[in-house]
């Protein structure tokens, strides 16, 4: 007899999209960070059955990255980044904002929802992390962030930005956060 979901023990893999907070008036949207949350939205559904199955469900974090001391302290790479539980899915940059995610020998325009749903599959059943290499804040995110040092974590939508206070020093940073399963 097989035991059932709901009585199982449930674990939260923690899944992180983050993007750069582009400069006013640029930010009416970025179509390359809308598409790839879309994709993802869509792989989190398309794997949330199998996941519910071993007991597994999902919180997103939206994350939004405003100055150069926050892109450090996330170790951000690239804009959108998706990070599972610590491994990092992420475009490579070329010249300005042509991105190419690689999958399968390909250098693809977005990321495909199918390329998401193999990376969160395979953390689900090893969820361990991967070692980082050393990190240097890549130049073309530079340009979009502000160098200020007064901010040390990346902001937390709704939460004043004056006051550090309302972010406890261990809260993880968030825009949003969104449990499936």
């Amino acid at each position: 007899m097989t035991e059932r979901p709901h009585t199982m023990l449930r674990r939260t893999l923690p899944i992180d999209f983050i993007e750069v907070a582009m400069p006013e008036p640029e930010r009416a949207g970025c179509a390359a960070c809308d598409s790839a949350r879309a994709r993802l939205d869509a792989a989190i559904a398309a794997a949330g059955p199998v996941l519910d199955q071993i007991g597994i469900e999902i919180a997103v974090r939206e994350v939004l990255v405003r100055t150069q001391a926050e892109a450090r302290l996330l170790r951000l790479r690239a804009s959108p980044t998706i990070r599972i539980h610590g491994k990092e899915i992420a475009p490579e940059h070329g010249e300005g904002e042509k991105r190419a995610w690689h999958w399968r020998g390909k250098a693809l325009k977005l990321p495909p929802a199918n390329m998401i749903v193999e990376a969160i599959l395979a953390v689900a059943a090893d969820p361990v992390s991967l070692p980082t290499a050393p990190y240097a804040l890549p130049s073309y995110l530079g340009q979009f962030l502000v160098d200020r040092t007064a901010s040390k974590r990346p902001h937390v939508h709704g939460v004043d930005d004056d006051n550090e206070d309302n972010a406890g020093a261990d809260a993880v940073p968030a825009r949003n956060e969104r449990k499936s399963a």
